[in-house]
């Protein structure tokens, strides 16, 4: 939709360096919802610390196909580590879990949603260094500058919302 600019809508919990947008020229942004990680989750039985992307030489790393992860798709490029596409992060969870990856990438936020929604196992480990930390936001195409201009003071005033915090809790 966005290559065809047929977004009829709004992107919500994204970050301008994935759209290629690190100057906020092709969309129009919205400020922080809220902030959060990729964490490299690993085994407990067989634990992983980033140490640096050397760190992965060598092993498998399970990713949402699709997703850009800096640093390591270049080391997966160069033939350094093998990459494992997953549809999503419940999936990256349940490859580490059949051994079929050696670390995985699932974004902190997610990762305690399926926390509550589901009994995850306690055998995950998560590294001490995150792959990542960002703050998630919206945008939308230039052709909505009205639902931009709505949205911008609601979006705003949620950095003081008390019931947006407590809402948000559970998931940072």
């Amino acid at each position: 939709m966005l290559t065809k600019r047929q977004l009829d809508g709004v992107v919500v919990g994204v970050n301008p360096i994935w759209f290629k947008d690190k100057n906020e020229h092709k969309y129009l942004w919205l400020g922080s919802i809220y902030e959060d990680r990729d964490e490299f989750v690993s085994l407990k039985t067989n634990t992983f610390e980033f140490n640096g992307l050397a760190s992965l030489h060598g092993l498998s790393i399970a990713g949402v196909s699709g997703y850009y992860y800096h640093g390591v798709n270049d080391i997966v490029g160069k033939g350094l580590a093998v990459r494992v596409n997953t549809f999503g992060e419940q999936q990256i969870l349940s490859m580490l879990q059949k051994k079929r990856a050696h670390v995985g990438i699932v974004s902190s936020s997610v990762f305690k949603f399926l926390k509550l929604q589901e009994s995850l196992p306690g055998i995950y480990h998560f590294s001490r260094v995150p792959h990542d930390a960002f703050k998630r936001r919206m945008f939308t195409s230039k052709k909505h500058k009205r639902i931009h201009q709505h949205l911008e003071p609601i979006v705003a005033s949620m950095a003081k919302d008390k019931v947006w915090f407590e809402m948000i809790a559970n998931y940072q």
